[in-house]
């Protein structure tokens, strides 16, 4: 998990940093410029954003699965504990 958590950051990185490159050594005037960004940026933001989503979603999964998998270890107390007899003689109640 913590290696797809830092791919992600270092794509953003990574385009933040290109992008702003891009920008200080671009020949395009400052309007140009604001209109690419704004079209690129969506693109961006919605893989960035379809990502999280995808990531999330795993981690519920992989989440759900643990889950699942510790219940299924650990027995019922119920079940497990209905063949156990008491009597009111062997109950302490002052403790």
């Amino acid at each position: 998990m913590k290696s797809t958590v830092g791919k992600m950051i270092s794509s953003v990185v990574a385009f933040a940093t290109g992008v702003t490159a891009g920008i200080l050594i671009a020949p395009k005037s400052g309007k140009e410029s604001r209109k690419w960004m704004a079209e690129h940026t969506e693109g961006a933001r919605s893989w960035v954003e379809a990502k999280g989503h995808r990531f999330l979603d795993e981690s519920e999964g992989r989440i759900r699965r643990i889950s699942e998998g510790v219940k299924n270890l650990i027995p019922d107390l119920y079940e497990a504990t209905e063949e156990i007899q008491f009597e009111e003689e062997h109950i302490d109640q002052d403790e």
